[in-house]
């Protein structure tokens, strides 16, 4: 049976956002989401942004961003909706499995459908998605295909990190994304507890836990969710333990 220890959980959380605002994890802001040198306006920024998370699943994070920030670099014009409407699926395909798809002709459906989206309903503009309060620009992106919970928090979370816009209304209530990292960090700081997990089964209790426990603490969730991610990808995955700035509040001895 999983059981929740906020107590564990706030003293990890502390020691944690400590550590991310002092600059001890190292970049606030992780490589992956350095914007291409040819973005230039918001409008360019906020597309490729747009593009790239919504195919951001089933492949390395790290890979997808690089090519897809090469692509850009190469040629803009492949970020732009009406010009991707206009491609054949074929060559939609080819792009898709040049970036290492494990679904090319899925992640090619949801750019094709996703650009007629944006001309029909929204002038071909990305930014105009983002009008509104954060639980309405949610509701907005999550008519595009491919952006579930997960994503539409995360592309919102990375415009704002941007500078693209400011925050909406409700932004520093907006609750966690629902990934992986923010599960196994719930059991390696002893928020969650229990048998060894399977991590794709508490979800959904993991990312309550620690909205809750980041709103008591007067934290803003998606500030968390950069830490515990900066915290998960370049400490934990790299297993650099000894140096990790948590390590004391850390219970990764008993789930590992």
């Amino acid at each position: 049976m999983i059981k929740t220890n906020k107590d564990k959980g706030r003293n990890f959380l502390k020691l944690l956002m400590k550590a991310y605002n002092s600059g001890l994890l190292g970049s606030r802001i992780h490589k992956k989401f350095n914007l291409p040198k040819n973005a230039n306006t918001k409008e360019e920024k906020a597309r490729y942004y747009f593009y790239v998370i919504s195919v951001d699943y089933g492949v390395k994070a790290e890979n997808l961003f690089e090519k897809m920030r090469r692509l850009h670099e190469e040629d803009n014009r492949l970020f732009d909706p009406v010009l991707v409407s206009r491609m054949s699926k074929e060559r939609l395909e080819k792009l898709m499995r040049e970036f290492g798809m494990r679904f090319p002709a899925q992640a090619a459906a949801r750019w094709e459908e996703n650009s007629e989206k944006l001309i029909r309903k929204y002038n071909s503009r990305v930014l105009k998605v983002f009008k509104g309060n954060t639980e309405e620009v949610i509701r907005k992106i999550k008519e595009f295909k491919g952006f579930g919970d997960k994503l539409s928090r995360l592309l919102l979370r990375t415009i704002v990190d941007a500078g693209i816009i400011n925050p909406p209304a409700g932004f520093e209530e907006m609750s966690l994304p629902t990934d992986i990292h923010v599960v196994r960090l719930a059991f390696r700081s002893g928020l969650l507890t229990g048998e060894k997990p399977e991590y794709s089964k508490h979800v959904e209790k993991a990312r309550k836990a620690w909205t809750e426990i980041s709103l008591e603490e007067g934290f803003v969730p998606a500030e968390v969710d950069r830490a515990l991610w900066v915290l998960g990808a370049e400490w934990c995955y790299k297993k650099k333990c000894k140096e990790c700035p948590v390590r004391k509040e850390c219970a990764d001895k008993v789930i590992q």
